[in-house]
């Protein structure tokens, strides 16, 4: 299972990333996801978030969760910095993109043969209109 911090900026994308007056709240909710479920035998991946570009701020946001945790949970994050990005994200142990073709999951497990490559958000894509006509899966 993977517990995730939920940070999402669409939008403005890198702009909190790396703005210090956010720094502290990164590492708040960081702090607060590992107290709550760090006993959850079930956890086995910590997600910092997804889309909301790339900054010292999640950098740090990671390098924190894994000085709580010294248990050797994964660390995930989906980077994008731009809409339509898919490249992979270099901060995290694993390759992790949305929407992305089985040809793209090839290529990106050629990039990083150390990370295993997973789609992060594809439910998403089939039950809420982008495959799935609106919402309507069964």
């Amino acid at each position: 299972m993977v517990d995730e911090a939920n940070l999402e900026t669409h939008g403005i994308w890198g702009q909190l990333v790396n703005d210090p007056l956010w720094h502290d709240a990164y590492l708040e909710r960081a702090d607060r996801m590992v107290a709550r479920d760090r006993n959850h035998a079930a956890i086995i991946i910590w997600s910092m978030g997804n889309e909301a570009g790339l900054g010292v701020n999640i950098e740090d946001m990671a390098t924190h969760v894994r000085a709580k945790d010294t248990s050797g949970r994964l660390i995930h994050y989906e980077c994008r910095v731009s809409e339509g990005d898919q490249s992979p994200s270099p901060l995290g142990d694993i390759i992790a993109n949305m929407y992305v073709s089985r040809e793209r999951m090839v290529e990106l497990s050629n990039i990083d043969p150390s990370r295993p490559v997973i789609l992060c958000e594809v439910r998403s894509f089939f039950f809420w209109g982008g495959g799935g006509g609106g919402g309507g899966g069964k």
